[in-house]
């Protein structure tokens, strides 16, 4: 990570993660990063689950118990951030041996293989990148009749 905070202090609602806070510019390929686990969370949830039953006796050993399930009871909104996942190294260009035949090569790696990624954010941004572009849905209600015998 920059020197910058990661999370989006313009843009659009919807944009929850900053992408400049990130960098993979001359980044060695197959190590790990050095962003803590946890420094920059998603949306939260708030989710509120309730249910209600009553049981019946019908016979001496025949019962009936109907139940009544809420998920999200509140049907409050739970951002999803569906793109956190594509990482910014799957847009950017390995300076490999695997690439040394492509036309781009001698342009984006000119140290030539380096086992560096070459990442512009101008050029190989994902636009999507920290975006909120999805909910997990809606309230749910199921009911459910029961016998026991």
């Amino acid at each position: 990570m920059t020197g910058q905070s990661c999370y989006a202090s313009s843009g659009p609602k919807y944009q929850w993660l900053n992408p400049n806070a990130w960098t993979m510019d001359n980044y060695p390929l197959g190590t790990l990063g050095n962003s803590p686990v946890g420094v920059c969370g998603g949306p939260g949830i708030a989710n509120t689950d309730f249910s209600v039953y009553k049981n019946f006796k019908l016979t001496e050993r025949v019962g009936m118990q109907f139940r009544l399930e809420f998920y999200n009871l509140f049907n409050k909104v739970q951002f999803r951030a569906d793109n956190l996942n594509n990482t910014l190294a799957t847009t950017g260009y390995a300076c490999d041996s695997k690439n040394v035949g492509d036309v781009n090569f001698a342009t984006r790696c000119p140290n030539g293989v380096t086992n560096l990624v070459s990442w512009n954010r101008a050029t190989d941004a994902d636009i999507n990148f920290g975006q909120l572009t999805g909910d997990r849905g809606p309230r749910e209600i199921q009911y459910a009749l029961k016998f026991t015998f």
